[in-house]
């Protein structure tokens, strides 16, 4: 799995989380505080080749400083991400 970008972050309504797969496969994604809390978590079908996945504020709940981590049978993905008022 090979990850391209988290754009726009920050980010005050919704961040694309942008990743390639070398076949196609399941991930899980989730996003958890600065305490480890689980904010939010999707299981998302991929295709091989690019794939992208919205993230929006809404399904956090919250904002600031949160961690994100996107695991698959090719790997896993992780990295901060900045939520704003």
């Amino acid at each position: 799995m090979i990850f391209y970008s988290l754009q726009p972050n920050p980010f005050s309504e919704y961040t694309n989380l942008r990743f390639e797969m070398p076949t196609e496969g399941t991930a899980i994604l989730k996003v958890y505080d600065l305490t480890g809390k689980n904010l939010h978590t999707m299981d998302v079908k991929c295709v091989q080749g690019i794939n992208e996945l919205r993230i929006s504020k809404k399904d956090l709940a919250t904002d600031g400083l949160m961690y994100y981590v996107l695991s698959s049978a090719f790997g896993t993905i992780s990295d901060r991400m900045i939520v704003l008022e």
